[in-house]
């Protein structure tokens, strides 16, 4: 499917084609949904859209931010992401524990 028909996931942080956006009702809408920390539009009509400021308050916001681009989303049930199944692939440790001083 193309990228300007459906978005391939509800992710922490999606850059939405313009096209999407306003099938989900715009900018307005979208800020009004409550799902997202951030939005900006973006110079090319894209919107920018970050659910949770921080990574680690994404599961609290999934459902509503589903439940915001589900009408962009493909049909039928998901299917992981071969890179899924390791749930995250990130090191959750802060960075200054790795710069000169930095204490744990």
């Amino acid at each position: 499917m193309a990228g300007r028909d459906v978005l391939r996931g509800y992710s922490w942080v999606t850059v939405c084609p313009g096209e999407l956006a306003q099938r989900m009702g715009g900018t307005a809408a979208l800020a009004a949904s409550g799902a997202f920390w951030g939005i900006e539009e973006l110079p090319g009509g894209g919107v920018w859209l970050q659910a949770s400021e921080d990574f680690a308050d994404y599961n609290e916001m999934m459902r509503r931010v589903f439940e915001t681009k589900a009408p962009v989303l493909p049909p039928g049930l998901a299917e992981p992401e071969p890179m899924e199944e390791k749930r995250y692939r990130l090191v959750w440790e802060k960075v200054a524990w790795y710069r000169p001083g930095g204490q744990r």
